[in-house]
């Protein structure tokens, strides 16, 4: 078991260490610079939609525009808590 462990914990000191930080880090911020800062200017949509400034009642269809956001929302925060649950099960 000591040897599994000694492994393991050089393992963890090549992918935990502060070069790998900084390459996350800096990639996150090349991306927001390459996208033009999208998830900054979208952050208005999710209040446009609720405050229902795209609902038209004149428009056919099965859902409005604040259900969809709200079946957007829920998958996608229920797929990084999936997603989150799964890594802490592995690095436990």
């Amino acid at each position: 078991m000591g040897d599994l462990s000694q492994i393991l914990g050089s393992i963890n000191a090549v992918l935990w260490n502060e070069t790998w930080i900084f390459i996350i880090a800096g990639t996150g911020v090349l991306f927001t610079f390459w996208s033009g800062f999208c998830q900054y200017r979208a952050l208005t949509h999710g209040p446009k939609v609720v405050r229902g400034v795209y609902d038209d009642p004149n428009d056919p269809g099965a859902i409005n525009h604040f259900q969809a956001l709200s079946a957007a929302l829920s998958g996608t925060v229920g797929l990084g808590n999936i997603g989150g649950v799964a890594l802490a099960i592995t690095l436990g």
